[in-house]
């Protein structure tokens, strides 16, 4: 199981400000 980390969320979000 993939545990979302912080930063994982942190670049997330900067990717789907992108678009």
């Amino acid at each position: 199981v993939h545990r979302a980390r912080p930063v994982d969320l942190e670049l997330l979000d900067s990717k789907l400000e992108a678009f």
